[in-house]
């Protein structure tokens, strides 16, 4: 997995974004956004998203919404790089 900040702090006090770049067969890893919400975007290729041990089908031009508190992971299943962004808005 390759992971590259766009905004962070001390540039955004409560948006964090970032670019990925996930090769076949690997994964974000299952983790919770502790208050915060974060916003996928696809940009290339095709996965899977499992909120909460729900598995949703994501591909080009896709955006997802993760709720505050909610267990995701995303998984690379094709054979082609899965590149996305992510927006978090953080709260205090």
């Amino acid at each position: 997995m390759k992971s590259k900040e766009i905004v962070r702090q001390p540039i955004s006090k409560r948006i964090r974004a970032g670019k990925v770049i996930l090769k076949p067969g690997e994964e974000t890893g299952e983790h919770i956004p502790y208050k915060r919400e974060e916003l996928i975007i696809i940009l290339k290729g095709n996965g899977v998203i499992i909120i909460e041990g729900k598995k949703r089908r994501i591909k080009t031009g896709d955006a997802v919404f993760i709720a505050q508190n909610k267990k995701h992971n995303i998984v690379n299943d094709s054979k082609k790089e899965l590149i996305y962004v992510y927006v978090v808005a953080v709260f205090n």
